[in-house]
């Protein structure tokens, strides 16, 4: 049987194997939360992972234990540097980082008159050495470094939060990756749409949660994942320790329910998941 060293080499070999935006234009829906989980376990499942943090917040950033005060991202875009100069290792054997910058945060004036720079993400990651796993967490707007992200993504795995309001603005992000794909992506694609924050009372669902998944299974069929994220003071104790879910609650809930995600992104793709 080949041993996993040797099947993460040859997969190095072939280059990138799969970059997954993480986008949602809502605040609050848990994409940073997924991002950072869903790159965390693709780790632990022994894939050599980047995680790539377009957010200006820096939410994922600090998750891991770095600052976003800096200029990485600036540079990289702007000046053409390598994107393997700021790749920062994390606590996460195999999990390394692009955090995020601060200086992001008025990214469409700074870049937006810039010839080609809705690629250049995607050409960053083509000269970077090759992970077999690239997570883009992308900002909570449709703006330049979100339609940067999605150009250099595979495919998109939406998290959103199961409330009305939510759902209201799914559509907006849905005519965004459709624009992206036929202007400059065309192999882009919703790998999954994954309620996160779904409340339960007792064993039960709430009403407003319940419509929302029923919604979400007349409109998004076969993108729909059957993993659902519940609520969960535990996800934002695991931030302040600075530990994905993973690591902070081995396990639990939390644990178990972004492992049951990645599988599904994994089958979705039609990979095979390597063990540690």
């Amino acid at each position: 049987m080949t041993s996993r060293h040797a099947l993460n080499d040859r997969l190095r070999e072939l280059g990138p194997r799969r970059a997954t935006a993480v986008a949602n234009n809502k605040g609050g829906t848990g994409k940073t939360t997924t991002a950072v989980n869903v790159a965390a376990i693709a780790a632990a499942m022994g894939h050599s992972t980047l995680l790539v943090d377009l957010d200006d917040q820096g939410s994922a950033t600090k998750w891991l234990g770095h600052s976003p005060n800096n200029t990485d991202l600036v540079h990289v875009f702007r000046d053409d540097r390598p994107l393997d100069e700021v790749v920062v290792p994390t606590a996460i054997e195999r999990l390394e980082l692009v955090r995020a910058s601060a200086e992001l945060a008025d990214a469409d004036r700074q870049f937006g008159a810039e010839a080609g720079v809705q690629h250049a993400l995607l050409s960053a990651l083509e000269h970077a050495a090759a992970r077999d796993w690239v997570v883009i967490d992308c900002p909570g707007d449709l703006g330049l470094l979100t339609i940067m992200g999605l150009a250099a993504a595979d495919d998109v795995l939406i998290p959103l939060a199961a409330g009305a309001m939510e759902l209201e603005e799914l559509p907006k992000l849905i005519t965004l990756i459709d624009k992206v794909r036929r202007r400059l992506n065309p192999a882009l694609h919703v790998s999954g749409v994954l309620p996160c924050r779904v409340t339960v009372y007792g064993k039960n669902t709430s009403r407003v949660a319940a419509d929302v998944l029923d919604t979400l299974r007349q409109h998004f069929p076969s993108e729909l994942l059957t993993t659902v994220i519940h609520e969960s003071t535990r996800h934002g104790e695991a931030f302040s320790a600075q530990q994905p879910i993973s690591w902070y609650e081995p396990g639990g809930t939390g644990d178990r329910e972004y492992r049951a995600a990645v599988a599904e992104l994994l089958l979705e793709r039609g990979a095979v998941a390597v063990h540690a």
